[in-house]
């Protein structure tokens, strides 16, 4: 599959972050520096890679969004 700029962002962990995991199957070295995002953009890697790069992002927001839903029970 070819990276996009709207995959990424669609597969981010939260408020426009991912995990160390997901970049280094999209083969960003970390800490990722600046400009990482336009450097990927258009390159190709393995569907499974992708998938996986979905999944972990996809785990991470539903964690967060029970976090939320549980500190708004607490109020």
């Amino acid at each position: 599959m070819v990276i996009t700029d709207d995959w990424i962002a669609k597969n981010a962990t939260g408020a426009n972050s991912w995990t160390r995991k997901q970049l280094d199957l999209i083969q960003v070295a970390w800490p990722p520096k600046s400009g990482w995002r336009r450097w990927v953009v258009g390159q190709e890697i393995d569907d499974a890679a992708a998938r996986e790069f979905e999944r972990i992002g996809a785990a991470r927001r539903a964690v967060l969004a029970c976090k939320a839903v549980r500190n708004d029970l607490e109020w």
